[in-house]
């Protein structure tokens, strides 16, 4: 359900109980007021002789009913009036009062929902527009990398230096991750597919899921997960996505193993150091930035021929 629905049917619900609990306290003063009406109405009528409304009943004896209120006592007569009376009076009044508060609160409501629409679509541009702008620049981007990769096999037949063309393939394969990482991540930032909504999720699920979404690219590396759940309030696609940066950096870089232990407060990946030349770092930054928005910190430490990463809450 759209966050403009939520909050319609939250503000609906809330104005009904206001409502609801106000006109309560109508129906009892209400009452009071009616009940006080009528017995003057009664005495005056009587007084001046005037024509006894149905409402009013003139009686030498006692009603020993409940239908009726006894008002006076006056030149030998009792002087009652029904109580239904009363209860017309104050539906009459209440009828009136619940019509101006619906008409009210519709009138409130829709003048909302138009204010929250119009929120909508200006957000719902905005990504629009920056999806845009990022679907281009990946454009040229691409069709740059394509021409580079071009060259490279052009060099590489008639360049007799091995280590510079080495070298331009890895910076062709560090520029051809970046530019997978923002196409990925623009294909989960949609405004029908909310990325940014948040749940409970269980850190462990999400690493046995990017495991065996990797495993056939890297079946050579011995990978082994152990430990116990680790429980976040997160968005789970965003979350996959850091994972799978993190997982995939420690397979690509690593010699011949990934070792990644879970927590009860953190995650840490640990692997042996084998390829030594690095990409451009964009992955790891959107990977902290994401864990970052979700109250987790991301450590990253080489020691003693380990590459360690570290997921961990954030108790500052």
């Amino acid at each position: 359900m759209k966050l403009e629905l939520k909050v319609l049917g939250l503000l609906a619900l809330i104005m009904l109980l206001g409502l609801t609990t106000l006109n309560s306290f109508n129906v009892f003063f209400l009452s009071k007021f009616a009940e006080g009406k009528l017995k003057n109405e009664a005495i005056a009528i009587y007084l001046l002789g005037k024509k006894i409304p149905n409402y009013v009943i003139v009686s030498d004896n006692l009603i020993g009913s409940d239908d009726y209120i006894l008002v006076t006592f006056i030149n030998n007569k009792f002087v009652f009036i029904k109580k239904s009376a009363i209860f017309k009076e104050v539906l009459n009044v209440l009828v009136f009062l619940i019509v101006i508060e619906l008409t009210i609160m519709v009138f409130s409501l829709v003048l909302l929902n138009k204010v929250l629409n119009m929120y909508a679509k200006r957000k719902e541009n905005y990504i629009r527009i920056i999806r845009l702008i990022a679907l281009a620049i990946s454009h040229k981007f691409g069709n740059t990398l394509s021409t580079f990769g071009v060259n490279i096999d052009i060099l590489e037949k008639d360049f007799t230096n091995k280590r510079i063309i080495d070298r331009l393939k890895v910076q062709y394969s560090a520029l051809r991750e970046s530019l997978n990482l923002l196409v990925n991540f623009l294909s989960l930032a949609t405004y029908e597919h909310d990325i940014f909504q948040s749940r409970k999720i269980n850190l462990k699920s999400v690493i046995y899921d990017v495991q065996w979404n990797l495993y056939d690219d890297y079946k050579n590396k011995d990978i082994n997960i152990y430990g116990g759940d680790f429980i976040i309030n997160a968005s789970p696609d965003l979350i996959k996505f850091a994972v799978s940066i993190l997982i995939e950096n420690a397979l690509k870089y690593s010699k011949s193993y990934v070792r990644i232990k879970i927590c009860r407060k953190g995650v840490v990946i640990a692997n042996d150091i084998g390829y030594s030349k690095g990409g451009m770092g964009i992955g790891i930054l959107i990977a902290e930035n994401i864990l970052n928005s979700y109250n987790l910190r991301l450590l990253k430490r080489s020691k003693h021929g380990r590459y360690i990463t570290l997921i961990h809450e954030n108790f500052t």
